[in-house]
């Protein structure tokens, strides 16, 4: 089945037309082919995160940041939308037991990885709270964080994120905590890592070992001195649990394609 989703997904436009409204977001014709091909025969009932143009969602000089434009004009004609299935976490941290749809913007080459990804958690029903493009928080991270919501690509200066290869999952339960590194508050404000509690990313998931096996590095991980497999950016009590990311397998071949002032971070 993934195969053949995979295939279908690729050959979408990322501008199909939006379906009829009928006064409340409706999926898109993306959105509505990748439920049909997990199974879902209907969208009653399905919950609508985001379903935006392909404009909407990449953003321009009205919503990116003045110092980051050099960096997102350049990725534009790389970046590609992507429609996701989930299953829902509400905003009290519990599974709501219900499917929805969003988007995620990644580089071009990584929609397999990112539609195999989060197919794989719908699957395991890994719970996530929203998945909605950056562009819409103003391409500010302190707010898509503080919204829980789950993205790859932002325009940011030295961050993988702005090459389209890092994604963000669930911010509020896999909180970037750098407290026992340099006593930094872990982010979002108030956000606490808890192995225990729907929708968390572990070493020993199955989302992470899933991850793992397309070679995507998970930062929940850098953090750990005795880390199996070894990892790329190891500091003592250094964590970005929300975070995966290309491993040193895949890493050099990837920014080999990016554009020379990407590849040295001279945009």
């Amino acid at each position: 089945m993934l195969i053949a989703l995979l295939a279908l997904l690729l050959a979408l436009g990322a501008g199909a037309s939006p379906a009829a409204s009928s006064g409340k977001p409706q999926p898109r014709a993306d959105q509505i082919s990748l439920l049909q091909q997990l199974g879902v025969r209907s969208v009653n009932g399905i919950v609508v995160d985001s379903a935006l143009t392909y404009e909407q969602a990449i953003g321009d000089d009205a919503v990116v940041p003045p110092e980051e434009r050099a960096i997102h004009n350049t990725m534009r004609p790389y970046l590609r939308v992507v429609p996701v299935v989930y299953w829902g976490l509400s905003t009290d941290g519990k599974p709501d037991n219900r499917i929805h749809v969003g988007q995620i913007v990644v580089h071009e080459a990584l929609v397999t990885n990112t539609i195999q990804v989060f197919v794989r958690a719908f699957q395991l029903r890994f719970p996530i709270h929203s998945v909605i493009p950056e562009s819409v928080f103003g391409y500010d991270d302190q707010r898509s964080m503080a919204a829980d919501n789950s993205s790859n690509y932002r325009p940011e200066s030295l961050s993988e994120h702005a090459r389209g290869s890092a994604w963000d999952l669930n911010p509020a339960q896999n909180p970037f905590d750098l407290s026992a590194y340099n006593g930094t508050p872990a982010q979002p404000a108030g956000a606490v890592y808890n192995p225990s509690v729907p929708g968390t990313i572990t070493m020993e998931g199955d989302l992470r070992r899933y991850a793992g096996s397309l070679n995507l590095e998970w930062g929940g991980n850098w953090g750990n001195p005795n880390a199996d497999p070894p990892i790329d950016y190891f500091r003592t009590g250094y964590f970005d649990y929300q975070h995966f990311q290309l491993n040193t397998n895949r890493y050099d071949a990837f920014n080999a394609t990016l554009p020379a002032c990407m590849q040295d971070w001279t945009c």
